[in-house]
């Protein structure tokens, strides 16, 4: 897998994700984010804590070799994030290695894992049972009703929010 990325749509990518990545686990894979690289110039981050997932498409992104790839998701995320170059390229393998993250003034060698180790993520199929709507208007909804909800980690059941 070899890419070039905008390095300012990566780094928000990977804010976004890193909030599926957990802090601690007794699983050390998860601790990663998934690269895919495909030929049609389709990019996504993948992570999970088994709990939950999220998928998220890059764009701004130049394909040189499609693949896929683990990369440590809090390494990574302080690499984009120090790097000052606006392009920034990863190039990295399926097994475990070492992936160099480059760019005009940078260069970081990340440690892999094997990516068949990873869990597969559910593919989220949109047909006749899901409905879309605005980001806002769900953050709307959740904000006005969440101060009724428990902030007391024992009793689980009243500390969410019910969406219907």
């Amino acid at each position: 897998m070899k890419a070039t990325f905008d390095r300012v749509s990566m780094l928000d990518g990977l804010r976004a994700v890193s909030a599926c990545v957990p802090n601690r686990t007794q699983k050390p894979i998860l601790l990663n984010v998934k690269l895919v690289v495909r030929a049609d110039k389709a990019v996504e981050l993948q992570a999970t804590d088994l709990e939950m997932a999220i998928v998220l498409r890059v764009g701004q992104v130049d394909v040189h070799e499609p693949g896929e790839c683990l990369l440590p998701a809090e390494m990574l995320q302080a690499v984009f994030g120090k790097i000052i170059d606006p392009v920034v390229a990863i190039e990295a393998g399926a097994e475990v290695g070492i992936g160099p993250v480059t760019s005009a003034t940078s260069d970081f060698q990340l440690a892999t894992d094997v990516v068949t180790d990873y869990p597969d993520v559910a593919q989220f199929d949109v047909g006749e049972r899901y409905h879309t709507l605005e980001a806002a208007a769900l953050l709307n909804s959740i904000r006005r009703t969440e101060f009724a909800s428990d902030v007391e980690n024992t009793r689980y059941a009243l500390n969410g929010v019910y969406l219907e």
